[in-house]
């Protein structure tokens, strides 16, 4: 992973209020730096690097009600930041200076990740259905939010913003029955394998959290088909296929997982009672295959990984 990622935004501040003594936890200048990391683990809160390219940052003392930035010198809405180094340097062209207001004053902040630079309505859209020969973090998104004085929401004097996921991570497990091995047939015999979904798009509130899907977001998710993906079975053992991870949006909702095979046969397995699928977490739905029928053999919830992402940590879907 990138090491981590620090942004700095050059400029001065007149304000009596920022201290410039070494016991300040504001830096000296008074300007805005911050430093990213994201939560990978939710059961144990451990994070990782933020190694995306851009952000957005909304940034305000909590008393000023508008994101007016000519109203409030101090204001900084959907300010969007860009690196071409890993993190090392990122840069924002939209204000000469960002400055805080003073140690002492409550400021209240929100962050996502990758940035949109005309977020409408503080409203950022995602779009699951092309996740083909895209990297995690291209597809991944990220949201953070904190309120509190100006030097609780800074460590080592620059704002600390750790992500979290919006979305959550899905796979299918696939146990292939012996009538896939039969007269020592050994390839893989999984052409497709797609999901179901009511919310395959949709919008991220930025000042809120939430994600909204649109009124049209129902269809299906093809998962990547990768021969790394299976192991062949044995005279006592069945052969497995396991789909890289894909991205999928959180909630409660029935779904379908349809299976197609080499010579065009179809499996298909629909949950008929809601799940409820988590931001942040990762799914391994595990099926057993054949005889013409298609049965769940279990759900897993894994704490998020992205190092031991099946098929390299590509989500490809082609």
């Amino acid at each position: 992973m990138a090491a981590l990622a620090g942004a700095v935004f050059t400029g001065c501040s007149n304000n009596e209020e920022l201290m410039g003594t070494q016991q300040s936890a504001l830096p000296e200048d008074g300007v805005i730096r911050i430093a990213t990391q994201v939560n990978r683990l939710v059961t144990t809160r451990a994070t990782t690097a933020y190694t995306g390219t851009t952000l957005g940052l909304y940034i305000k003392p909590t008393e000023t009600a508008s994101w007016d930035n000519t109203s409030d010198k101090y204001t900084y809405p959907n300010v969007v930041f860009s690196t071409t180094d890993g993190g090392t340097t990122w840069t924002q062209n939209e204000f000469t200076s960002m400055l805080w207001k003073g140690e002492d004053v409550n400021y209240v902040y929100y962050a996502y990740a990758p940035a949109n630079p005309v977020a409408m309505d503080d409203k950022v859209t995602y779009d699951l259905s092309q996740q083909a020969s895209q990297t995690e973090v291209k597809n991944d998104l990220l949201w953070a939010s904190d309120e509190n004085t100006a030097s609780a929401l800074v460590t080592n004097q620059k704002l600390n913003i750790t992500f979290d996921h919006a979305l959550c991570k899905v796979a299918v497990e696939i146990e292939l029955g012996d009538e896939f091995y039969q007269n020592n047939v050994t390839d893989n015999p999984i052409q497709n394998v797609d999901i179901s979904t009511t919310r395959i798009s949709g919008s991220l509130n930025v000042l809120t959290g939430k994600l909204e899907a649109d009124a049209n977001a129902t269809g299906t998710l093809a998962f990547a088909i990768a021969d790394d993906g299976h192991t062949a079975g044995t005279a006592t053992t069945h052969g497995t296929y396991t789909t890289p991870y894909i991205f999928y949006a959180p909630g409660s909702e029935q779904f379908t997982v349809t299976i197609t095979t080499t010579n065009g046969r179809k499996f298909g397995y629909t949950h008929g009672e809601s799940y409820d699928f988590v931001k942040g977490d990762q799914y391994l739905i595990k099926l057993k295959m054949g005889k013409d029928v298609l049965q769940l053999d279990g759900i897993t919830v894994e704490d998020w990984q992205e190092a031991e992402m099946p098929n390299g940590g590509k989500l490809e879907t082609e």
